[in-house]
C-alpha cells in the first residue's frame, strides 16, 4: 500500500517511525527498501537529535547559484551511513568501553596534546614536540627548539603554539612555502617575557594568549608577535587560559577566575567558589557558559555573563587535572589524578 502512495507522503508516513522501525520496514519488498533508505528520510532522522550536526563548510554560499550547489552537495551525503556511524559513536559514549591504540617516541612524560582527523600532536617533557599520523601512529615531524618541559600547545591550519618550563612561547609553520613546502615545521617566532614556565596557552586569528606560574597573562599579537597587553591582579600561578573575542578568562592557583578585557587589560569580573586552585577551565564557543577544575575534586559550570555557578559535579577523588566540554551536546569530559576519566551529562 505505501509504495503506491506519491513518495513525498510515503516518506512523510516513514518520518513517523523511529529508526529501528524504518530498519525493519526495509527488509518488506525491494519498494520498501527503497523507500526505507532515502537520504531525505536519514537526513531528517539525523536532524531529528539535537546532539547530532556535520561540520559546516568553511565558506557559506553567498550566492543563489551557490546556495543550490551547497544544498545539493548535503543531499549528496550517504546519510544512512552518517546515522548509523554516529548512532554507534553514541553507544560507545553510553557503554564506556573504548578502543585505543599506543603512539610510542617520547623520551619522558607527555604533557600536552592536540589532534584532529588526520594527526595527533604532543608536547613532552623531552623537549620536543611530535606530530604523529594518526592512521598510522608514525611520527611524522619532531620538533626541536624549547630547552625545557613542553607543557602546552594548540594549532591551526596554519601555525602550531608551544609553551614550556623554559618561560618561552615558540610559533612554529605548519604549511612553509605553498609551491615547495620549504620552511614547513620551523620556527616562525619566539615570544619572550615571561619570567617562569608557561603554563596555558590559547589564540584566535588576533591574538595569543599565554599566562604563567609568573602569575601573569601576556597578551601577544599573532601577526607581528609583539606584545599588546599584560595581565596581572591573580595571587598564584594562572593555569589555565580562554580567549572569547576580546575578553580572556583565566584560572588560577589563587582559587580565583578572572574575565578580563583585553583593550583596557581590566578585570570585568571575578569568579569565586572553587576551594582550593584551579587547574583548568573551558569556555564554549557562544562565550555564555564555561566549565572549570580544581584541586577541590569538583567541576563546576558557570554563566559568564551573570557570574553565576549553575551546576557543580562531584565524583573525582583527587585534583580534576583535565577537562573537555563540548558545549552543543552538553558534555563534559574530565580526567583526575584519581587515575579516572568521567563522562558528564
Amino acid at each position: 500500500f505505501i509504495v503506491s502512495l506519491p513518495s513525498e507522503l510515503s516518506l512523510n508516513i516513514l518520518l513517523q517511525l523511529d529508526f529501528r522501525s524504518v530498519l525493519a520496514s526495509s527488509a518488506v519488498s525491494h519498494g520498501w527498501r527503497q523507500l526505507a533508505l532515502d537520504p531525505l528520510l536519514w537526513r531528517s532522522l539525523f536532524h531529528d537529535n539535537p546532539r547530532w550536526h556535520i561540520k559546516p563548510d568553511a565558506a557559506l554560499p553567498d550566492t543563489a547559484e551557490a546556495a543550490l550547489m551547497y544544498a545539493a552537495g548535503l543531499l549528496a551525503l550517504d546519510w544512512p551511513r552518517l546515522y548509523r556511524d554516529r548512532w554507534l559513536l553514541e553507544q560507545r559514549w553510553a557503554t564506556g568501553k573504548p578502543s585505543w591504540s599506543w603512539f610510542e617516541g617520547h623520551a619522558d612524560s607527555v604533557y600536552c596534546v592536540q589532534f584532529d582527523e588526520r594527526k595527533v600532536v604532543s608536547g613532552s617533557r623531552d623537549q620536543t614536540v611530535r606530530i604523529w599520523d594518526l592512521a598510522s601512529g608514525t611520527t611524522t615531524a619532531t620538533l626541536k627548539g624549547h630547552e625545557g618541559s613542553v607543557l602546552c600547545l594548540q594549532y591551526d591550519n596554519k601555525i602550531l603554539v608551544t609553551g614550556s618550563s623554559d618561560s618561552r612561547v615558540v610559533v612554529w609553520d605548519l604549511v612553509g612555502d605553498v609551491a615547495t613546502g620549504r620552511g614547513r615545521h620551523e620556527i616562525l617566532r619566539t615570544l619572550v617575557g615571561h619570567s617562569m614556565g608557561v603554563l596555558d596557552l590559547c589564540f584566535d586569528d588576533k591574538w595569543i594568549v599565554s599566562c604563567s606560574k609568573d602569575t601573569k597573562t601576556r597578551v601577544w599579537n599573532r601577526s607581528t608577535g609583539e606584545l599588546y597587553r599584560v595581565l596581572h591582579g591573580h595571587r598564584g600561578p594562572v593555569n589555565a587560559v580562554q580567549l572569547h573575542g576580546d575578553r580572556v578568562l583565566t584560572a588560577s592557583g589563587d582559587a580565583l577566575m578572572k574575565l578580563w578585557d583585553v583593550h583596557t587589560g581590566a578585570t570585568l569580573r571575578t569568579f569565586t567558589g572553587h576551594s582550593r586552585g584551579l587547574a583548568c577551565v573551558n569556555w564554549g564557543p557562544s562565550g555564555k557558559e564555561f566549565v572549570s577544575s580544581s584541586n577541590d575534586k569538583t567541576i563546576k559550570l558557570w554563566n559568564a555573563d551573570t557570574g553565576e555557578c549553575i551546576r557543580t559535579f562531584t565524583g573525582h577523588s583527587d585534583l580534576v587535572r583535565g577537562l573537555a566540554w563540548d558545549e552543543r551536546s552538553r558534555r563534559i569530559v574530565s580526567g583526575g589524578y584519581d587515575h579516572t576519566t568521567r563522562v558528564w551529562d
